[in-house]
């Protein structure tokens, strides 16, 4: 029984949402719009900090799906049904529909999800678009900092990173 909506179907499993999740995913926005972006760049348009704030916000909340998406794709790659995955306000669950037949299967369902995480959470560390320059720093506070779209990734790798350490 899910108390959300459907959003899609990846891999043959129904992905949902749950009504706390849209909550979670305004709160998540609005804190980087409002707050966390003009701080930063305080020469940014309130445009273009929602923008990016939806933006992170998805893009966090994407990576929470592969986490739970990679669980069960080997779940059902080691022969588990799996009938969905329901994002909601605490993270993600999969609904795997019986109990792994041996230690090493649920092992590697276990670890597969905190690997993704860790991965994906280096990825966006990387911080794509990051401006690099020589002694120019000194005269534009800009200069050494991420584009927009590298901000946004950057916002969303460490909490994915720590995502993957839990």
């Amino acid at each position: 029984m899910n108390s959300g909506f459907r959003a899609a179907r990846l891999f043959g499993i129904d992905i949902y949402i749950d009504w706390s999740w849209l909550l979670i995913f305004l709160l998540v926005t609005w804190n980087l719009a409002a707050a966390v972006f003009p701080n930063v760049h305080p020469n940014w348009s309130p445009v273009l900090n929602l923008a990016l704030a939806v933006a992170a916000s998805l893009l966090f909340f994407g990576s929470v799906l592969a986490h739970e998406l990679a669980h069960s794709i080997v779940a059902k790659w080691r022969g588990l049904p799996v009938r969905s995955i329901t994002l909601f306000i605490f993270g993600g669950v999969s609904n795997i529909e019986r109990e792994p037949a041996s230690p090493s299967t649920e092992f590697l369902m276990a670890i597969v999800g905190p690997l993704t995480s860790v991965v994906l959470g280096a990825l966006a560390g990387r911080r794509p678009g990051r401006q690099l320059a020589g002694d120019e720093h000194k005269c534009h506070p800009d200069i050494g900092r991420p584009g927009p779209g590298g901000y946004a990734a950057a916002v969303a790798g460490p909490g994915e990173y720590c995502a993957g350490r839990f």
